[in-house]
């Protein structure tokens, strides 16, 4: 074990394995190589409302790449890009999964962000049943009608 790992300690290492009180003899000359790893960034949680698209904005890791995943049917334009334009939303809760990779390390972390999507003809106002007035006369002043509503 080496605690305390950073990519300084890449190198060259002898393994000795020991157990117990009984010390076996080392190992030929491994190579260890440090490969750094970033905490995925998907983006904040989005609602929207109208046409069904929209755009994801994750963080590009410094080492190896990112990918956008989703089970929810959507479009993503450019899966392999951390920002990209998203369509095809479904009514409801979408799920975004931004996955991130390297060369030693294939899908060792991801970020999940959730875009609430309302549909905009599902938000129709609702003024209550029409109603009649009655609009009468009450006088005339200085070529004014002043109305009264019934």
């Amino acid at each position: 074990m080496i605690p305390n790992i950073t990519a300084a300690s890449a190198g060259d290492y002898y393994v000795v394995m020991t157990v117990g009180s009984c010390i076996a003899p080392a190992s030929e000359m491994v190579n260890v190589n440090i490969t750094s790893t970033a905490v995925p960034n998907a983006g904040t949680d989005q609602a929207i409302c109208g046409l069904g698209n929209t755009s994801l904005t994750a963080t590009m890791p410094t080492v190896g790449t990112g990918t956008w995943t989703t089970i929810t049917g959507a479009a993503i334009f450019n899966p392999d890009s951390p920002q990209t334009d998203i369509a095809n939303l479904n009514v409801g809760n979408n799920i975004f999964v931004w996955t991130l990779s390297n060369e030693n390390c294939i899908n060792y972390a991801t970020d999940t962000i959730v875009i609430t999507y309302t549909d905009a003809t599902a938000d129709l106002a609702n003024a209550d049943a029409d109603k009649a007035i009655e609009l009468v006369v009450q006088s005339e002043s200085n070529g004014m009608l002043i109305y009264e509503i019934n």
